[in-house]
Parts: C-alpha cells; structure tokens; sequence
C-alpha cells in the first residue's frame, strides 16, 4: 500500500481544500487502474431467472377494469421520485412516451429488484406465505410494498422517514387497491421493537452513518429470513467511503448529509457479526441490462436467522472468487 499511498498523496500529504467528493474520485481512478474494483464473489450463490416488465400491481390493475385516478390528483401527490402507471395515467410520463434516458433506466432498476427479490422471497415463503409478515425499512412510495402483498404475504408493512413519502404510499395502497399492505412514519434509527418473519432493506445501507447498529436491529427485527439489497463499492477491503455533502431535503435521502457507503466484504463481515446463520448472494440472469446491477454496484443477499427453515433446499452454486 505504500506504492498506493504514493499514488494518491504524491507530496505525501492531503491536499489542502480537497473535497471528499474529488478524493474519492482520485481513490477510484487509482483503485480502477490498479485493478482493485474488479467484484469479488466470496459467497454462495442463489442464481435467479428475471423479468423486467411493469409491477404486478400495476398489471393487476390494468386487467381489472377499474377506473384510474384522474391525472390531477396524481399531479397532486407529487413530485414523484418514480414511475408508476394506472393504465393511461401515471406518476411522471407513461412508460411508451418515456423520453427522460435516466427515468427509463430508473423504470428498469426497480422493475428487476423486483423481480429478483419478491419473487425469490416468495419461493423462500411457499405455500405459508399468507401466514408470514413481511416489513419493508426504508420504502420509500411503497412500491416493493406493494410487491410483497402482491406476491401473497398476509401482511406487508412499510416504514420510511418522510411524511411525504408515506403519504405517496397510502395514496398508491388505496389506488391500487391492496389491502394487505400499510405504512408507517418510522425512522430507520427506530426500528427496535419491530418484527416481521420477512425483512427486507434495499437502498438504504448507504444512506446511513450508523450501518453497524442498523444491521443489528436488522437482525433482531427479522423472525426468519433477511433480504439485503445495497449500493456498494467493489473494493477488496472491509470498510466505509464517507460521502458528504447530502441534501437531506431530496427524496431519495437520508437524514444526514454525511453517509457510509460500503464495501462488498463490510456487508458480509456485517451480516456475519449481527448473527444470521447463512448468508448467501442473489444474482440474477438479466443484471447486465440493468444500471448498477450490471457492474455490480448493487449487491444483493439474503440471510436467515439460526434455526430457520425457509433457505434450506434452495440449489447454490459456489462463487467464483475473485482478487485476494
């Protein structure tokens, strides 16, 4: 790491007035060129088949014949962060008429989280899923709630920091007509006490400075089965990027400016240390037409606690490694 340090602090020192944003940018172009962003594969891996087609919600509903919201009360509910249609009605421009680059890449992101963690969720819950609870941290608008109630469970609770965001999120559950799933205003720093048979956290490891004590109420808000979604960097150590600079007035935020965004091996070392039992990588077979999943900066996985049943005959494969 010498040779490393060198790199970066050529005069052996920081440079005066440097940002977090431009070090970083620095680390990554020397991390990049000396082939330490290369992703690892450390755990066994779940390998899924994958759609990227509208919510089920969504298609539900078109096939239902009910009449959408008027597009004046859509508008109302806004901004919306992401796009969402009831038939010829939607949260921001229907999905045939997208010409925003990044909102259509956006529509794919969240269409195959969903199908590659729901859907697997749902294989893990079987035939008992209506009798499992499943608690969604961090939902945001709700629509992975709605996705777990769509797929079955007998009840889905959805928790997010934003007033506004759960506000969006009842107006889509009653749209949208989905009667096992509700909502909460509860932050993430709050979670002790809650549980459900079914956790799942995605996007929202990064946001956080308080990622150790997260994953251990995690931990102990999950009954049976963790299912962990997460920006991460690739690089071959256990450990935090600080990013700052936040705006905590944006959506899509937490509640500090500064956040810790992980590595790949923190967020195993973190899962192993709250207590899960096993611990395995979910991939699916259409990530590299997806943003972020394509170069596996979206890291997903799913853990059980000690003593769960619901992982157990699910076919792995071993992963294939990568730089020691």
């Amino acid at each position: 790491m010498l040779i490393g340090n060198k790199r970066l602090y050529p005069d052996e020192a920081v440079p005066v007035g440097e940002t977090n944003q431009a070090f970083n940018s620095r680390f990554s172009l020397w991390a990049n060129a000396n082939g330490l962003s290369e992703p690892e594969f450390l755990l066994p891996i779940i390998d899924r088949k994958t759609t990227i087609e509208s919510f089920r919600f969504e298609r539900r509903f078109s096939a239902s014949g009910a009449t959408p919201p008027s597009q004046e009360l859509v508008d109302s509910m806004g901004p919306w962060h992401y796009q969402i249609e009831w038939k010829n009605v939607a949260t921001r421009e229907l999905k045939h008429d997208l010409r925003d680059l990044w909102l259509e890449l956006d529509w794919k992101v969240h269409r195959y989280r969903s199908s590659l963690l729901v859907d697997l969720a749902a294989e893990i819950a079987g035939r008992s899923r209506e009798q499992l609870s499943v608690m969604d941290v961090a939902c945001h608008c709700g629509i992975l709630s709605l996705e777990f109630g769509e797929a079955g469970f007998g009840s889905v609770k959805g928790l997010d920091l934003r007033p506004e965001n759960i506000r969006q999120a009842q107006f889509l559950q009653d749209t949208f007509r989905c009667p096992s799933v509700s909502f909460d205003v509860v932050n993430a720093r709050n979670i002790r006490g809650r549980s459900a048979d079914i956790v799942f956290c995605g996007g929202l490891l990064y946001h956080v400075t308080f990622p150790v004590e997260l994953m251990t109420d995690l931990f102990a808000a999950t009954r049976e089965v963790l299912i962990l979604d997460s920006l991460c960097q690739n690089h071959p150590f256990s450990g935090f990027h600080l990013y700052d600079g936040k705006d905590t007035n944006q959506s899509l935020e937490g509640d500090n400016a500064i956040e810790l965004v992980p590595t790949y091996r923190a967020i195993i070392d973190m899962l192993r240390a709250a207590g899960f039992a096993e611990i395995y990588e979910v991939l699916g077979d259409r990530a590299l037409e997806v943003p972020f999943y394509k170069d596996r900066n979206i890291r997903s996985f799913v853990a059980a606690k000690p003593g769960s049943k619901y992982l157990h005959g699910l076919t792995l494969r071993p992963g294939p490694g990568g730089p020691s």
